[in-house]
């Protein structure tokens, strides 16, 4: 799936107002899963630097 319609990729600290076409991009997976026809803006979160979720034997973290 291509995202063609995105125009512009922000920062995820961003002060830019949300608007509708916004999605919040933070490794991708969803977005590329079914079409986002109305998908104008991607707000990256991998500046922060979050590590990914992973499973223990107590849960997730």
């Amino acid at each position: 799936m291509d995202l063609t319609a995105v125009r512009e990729v922000v920062d995820g600290r961003s002060v830019l107002p949300w608007r509708p076409g916004d999605a919040w991009l933070a490794g991708g997976t969803a977005l590329f899963a079914e079409p986002q026809p109305g998908l104008r803006r991607l707000r990256d979160l991998t500046i922060f630097g979050w590590p990914p979720l992973t499973v223990t034997a107590t849960g997730s973290r």
